[in-house]
């Protein structure tokens, strides 16, 4: 079996998952226009919602393959716009009738873009996964209390988004930057901040942090 997804998201890159889909198709291309028959069935995979953005959970179509979650469940799930899954596969052409997890390959294999600039940066053309990566989601919250930017000084005893986020949103910051520097194969980033708008002070600043460590998802700095 070759294959992988073809759903995406924003600025992951023209071939993110569809490249491994496209690599089998090319094979198999190559096997016909050169008349000669494999020596096993080559099937192309394209699973659907790794992403898991529209639809919860991510990699929804190769966990159902493999068992780990049934059909009807993943069928009825309802997506952020408040569609059935099910419903909208059907609309699309794309439900099929085939028995999840019915054909059992003897091998797979994954072609996909680093999304990455490592192996540029190291003149590697290309590279084999080592290890699978343990991700952890956190929200982070700050609350204080919502003012005018024009009229609040910060001398007085509130705390405000404006005085907390500076030292608090730092300090997360760097805590993570520190953390990364000690564990070199761990990726930290802070996906989406809210900050206030020009003239007011928000009573909330909301943090998404996402963490990946190869091997283990208990070597991540999880904020309390």
């Amino acid at each position: 079996m070759i294959g992988s997804h073809i759903d995406t998201v924003v600025n992951a890159g023209a071939f993110d998952g569809c490249y491994g889909v496209l690599s089998g198709l090319a094979v198999v291309r190559a096997f016909r226009k050169a008349g000669i028959k494999p020596s096993c069935p080559i099937t192309v995979g394209a699973f659907t919602n790794e992403e898991g953005i529209r639809y919860q959970p991510d990699m929804m179509g190769s966990l159902v393959y493999a068992g780990g979650i049934s059909l009807k469940k993943i069928l009825d799930t309802v997506g952020t716009d408040g569609t059935r899954l099910g419903d909208e596969l059907q609309r699309i052409g794309y439900a099929g009738d085939l028995e999840p997890g019915s054909i059992v390959p003897h091998e797979y294999i994954e072609l996909h873009i680093e999304q990455g600039p490592v192996l540029e940066a190291e003149g590697i053309q290309i590279g084999a996964v080592e290890n699978l990566q343990g991700i952890s989601w956190q929200e982070i919250t700050i609350k204080g209390t919502a003012n005018h930017a024009g009229t609040t000084p910060t001398r007085l005893p509130v705390l405000t988004i404006r005085q907390s986020r500076k030292c608090l949103k730092n300090g997360c910051v760097l805590s993570v930057i520190l953390f990364a520097q000690c564990t070199k194969q761990n990726v930290n980033s802070f996906t989406h901040m809210s900050f206030h708008l020009q003239s007011i002070i928000r009573g909330k600043l909301h943090m998404q942090l996402t963490q990946r460590f190869a091997y283990s998802a208990k070597k991540m700095w999880i904020p309390r």
